[in-house]
């Protein structure tokens, strides 16, 4: 079967981390992609590793070849690419499980021609969440180039591994990484490819551990000679980017801006144990480590695991407390509500801290509170509004608001996606019958609790 994405890894020397990387490609929740690991002349035991990886995955495929940098090593695997989309890494980081089905999902649903994801960036044992988008949405390619206008030098626009791009738009181009380049040639390559996209999609969720290490690449070429001559070759690239952008007054407005790129270089922000956010690595998601006896209490404890897991990029998303993404995702599981017991139980907190919680997310428009009469008599012809409701005493019913329907659409999809994966792999028949057991099981335990 032909992939559906393309995975592209260069290694070099990278024995000590080469492993993590790749485990966390084949722990992918989508499963139709196509791994090109191309060693670039090793000597330490990173060909013997990736070997290792081929021979067990069929979609897993090692190139060995003599030493010639990073971007003649990126531009092999663009060249052997089979899949519709491309997606980076670098041999020292590691993916999240969810990570190509987010950015895939993005660019279906969207059309989008670039997807851009948050990060988060590890040092150490710690780690943060980095992005520069402050709302997920969809932009054209003029509009995103006026946010990276904002900070040029930013990791999020400058790396690749962080996005993923449409091969047909890198092959109809001939779109390349430039071996001459030992310093942003991928935020070169970033520029490259915008000039001929036309929308960005940007996703607040992050998907790629990024490992800032001592001695890296960027370090080393800061120490060494030639750096101006590199600096000026890249706001070279920059300056004709912009010209394509913007024109006559629009250019000359935003000339200053964009020559303030030669006084900045790629870098990102340090994680430092005060930073806001920062926490120590391992707790930022939860991991499931251990195996199990198929039993009620455990599956339900990693079906919990996992819809709390992947709710907590939607959360992220749209910068929700937990308890309001609970809110919401009672509403959507139960439709509009009156403030219960059973309301305040699945949101863990007291009726009423529910209420203040619920009167809070209407300030936002997330709820919206409508109230039905008791024991109003109508006359006749006259139909219940929300207006002539105000005017009795009633109990509150709470429904999803006008920005709550993003979220509630991205909740379905998630649920939709949770659905298709555990039923992987099974006949149509087997679904149907696992469906209507599920809806019988659930049956069951709405009649225990009613006992």
């Amino acid at each position: 079967m032909k992939p559906v994405v393309t995975i592209i890894v260069p290694v070099y020397n990278a024995q000590k981390t080469v492993r993590r990387c790749l485990e966390s490609i084949l722990a992918q929740d989508f499963k139709q992609f196509e791994l090109l690991v191309i060693d670039d002349g090793s000597w330490d035991d990173s060909p013997a590793i990736c070997d290792e990886f081929a021979e067990k995955d069929s979609r897993v495929h090692v190139i060995h070849k003599e030493n010639s940098g990073v971007s003649q090593t990126r531009n092999i695997g663009l060249s052997m690419a089979r899949g519709q989309y491309i997606q980076f890494l670098d041999s020292d980081d590691w993916i999240t499980p969810e990570a190509t089905r987010t950015l895939l999902s993005a660019a279906q649903q969207t059309s989008a021609d670039l997807v851009v994801a948050d990060f988060y960036r590890v040092v150490g044992e710690r780690v943060s969440t980095k992005g520069s988008i402050t709302k997920e949405k969809l932009m054209f390619r003029d509009e995103f180039a006026g946010e990276m206008l904002r900070s040029p030098a930013d990791f999020y626009y400058g790396v690749i591994w962080n996005k993923l791009y449409r091969r047909k738009i890198i092959e109809k181009y001939q779109i390349r990484m430039d071996p001459n380049l030992n310093w942003c040639e991928d935020f070169i390559f970033n520029l490259e490819y915008l000039l001929h996209v036309q929308t960005v999609y940007c996703v607040q969720t992050p998907i790629y551990y990024y490992v800032k290490t001592e001695g890296s690449l960027v370090d080393e070429t800061m120490k060494s000679g030639g750096v101006m001559r590199q600096k000026l070759k890249v706001l070279e690239y920059y300056n004709r980017f912009y010209k394509n952008i913007y024109s006559g007054t629009s250019y000359a407005l935003r000339a200053p801006v964009i020559y303030s790129f030669l006084l900045n270089f790629a870098h990102d922000d340090t994680v430092r144990r005060i930073m806001p956010g920062t926490k120590k690595l391992g707790s930022e998601r939860t991991v499931l480590m251990h195996d199990a006896d198929v039993d009620a209490w455990t599956v339900n404890y990693y079906e919990r695991v996992l819809i709390r897991r992947e709710g907590e990029s939607i959360r992220l998303q749209y910068h929700l407390t937990h308890r309001a993404m609970l809110v919401i995702a009672y509403l959507y599981a139960f439709g509009p509500s009156c403030v219960t017991e059973e309301f305040a139980w699945y949101v863990g907190v007291s009726q009423r801290a529910l209420s203040q919680t619920l009167r809070m997310m209407s300030g936002k428009k997330l709820v919206i509170q409508m109230r039905e009469p008791e024991e109003k008599e109508l006359e006749e012809g006259e139909e219940w509004t929300v207006e002539n409701a105000a005017e009795t005493k009633a109990e509150d019913t709470w429904m999803p608001g006008e920005a709550a329907e993003p979220i509630l659409q991205d909740w379905n999809r998630m649920l939709t996606d949770l659905d298709a994966m555990m039923t992987e792999g099974f006949t149509e028949s087997e679904k149907t019958e696992y469906l209507a057991l599920r809806k019988k099981s659930f049956e069951g335990i709405k009649k225990r609790l009613s006992l």
